[in-house]
């Protein structure tokens, strides 16, 4: 791998296609598939667990995929399903995307949020209605993953797109170990969720954007925001409130250079104020 305009991204789900598009639009790259068992970093179902931070995962997944073509740049991508975490009954996406430049010391990383994942998970019962479970998970269109819920070792089904393989996975599992908790929850690998390919898809793209800026101080790719300035005053007593963003801080993401740019916001409503409104 020779081209200066190619760049390795560590995939074994297809994400490729979410990232090909921004990149070439966006910087000119082509985007080269390195074979790496990305899986190794841990898995959604919980088969392999995850030792390293989604961040750190991303990063070492796009260091493999740069060694593995032979390449100076590499790309990864990380994504966890959760609770919100301003709004904790809310499930939201969270999405990773990050670059290194072996050659120049460079990591760059940007992520997204999005709540529109489509995310069900249930223990399975006999009175559990597969029906609204199907529904829910919206089938065949999403997949869903059956497995027992084990510390160590757990019985996993992937890849389930019909009603016909939920029953074969649940009466597979039951036999097998018929005292089992059996979970029948959304298969999230990328491959498998149009929604969370969405939110991939963004991510890659506020990263490409990202790489397209440079560091007006040493140039370098990676020009973006890498803090906030916080403490806006209480319009009705005056109290600062250090959730309220003042200034975004961009940066480099190689030199120490820093310019802070204000939001323009010169006071908060009482409403947001924790003295006015505790």
């Amino acid at each position: 791998m020779t081209s200066k305009t190619c760049v390795a991204l560590a995939t074994q789900h297809g994400k490729e296609r979410q990232f090909s598009p921004a990149f070439a639009e966006i910087l000119g790259w082509d985007i080269e598939v390195a074979t790496v068992d990305t899986d190794a970093w841990g898995t959604f179902s919980g088969d392999i667990p995850r030792l390293l931070s989604p961040r750190d995962a991303a990063l070492e997944k796009a260091r493999s995929g740069a060694r593995a073509l032979g390449s100076a740049r590499g790309l990864g991508s990380e994504g966890t399903i959760g609770p919100h975490p301003s709004i904790p009954f809310l499930t939201v996406d969270h999405e990773i995307a990050a670059f290194v430049d072996l050659e120049g010391g460079l990591e760059v990383v940007e992520h997204v949020l999005s709540t529109d994942v489509v995310a069900v998970s249930d223990r399975w019962h006999e009175n559990l209605s597969l029906d609204d479970v199907i529904e829910q998970a919206d089938l065949p269109r999403h997949a869903l993953i059956v497995r027992t819920e084990t510390a160590s070792s757990p019985i996993v089904v992937k890849g389930i797109t019909s009603r016909e393989g939920l029953e074969r996975a649940i009466g597979s599992i039951h036999r097998d170990d018929p005292g089992a908790t059996i979970v029948l929850e959304s298969d999230h690998r990328a491959m498998m969720s149009p929604s969370r390919q969405a939110a991939i898809e963004e991510c890659a793209r506020k990263l490409a954007t990202r790489l397209s800026r440079l560091c007006p101080s040493c140039s370098a790719r990676g020009w973006g925001v890498v803090d906030h300035e916080r403490g806006v005053p209480c319009r009705e007593c005056g109290t600062f409130s250090l959730d309220a963003i003042s200034g975004d801080v961009e940066g480099c993401a190689r030199c120490e250079h820093r310019v802070t740019m204000s939001r323009g916001i010169s006071e908060v409503d009482p409403a947001q104020c924790q003295v006015c409104n505790p």
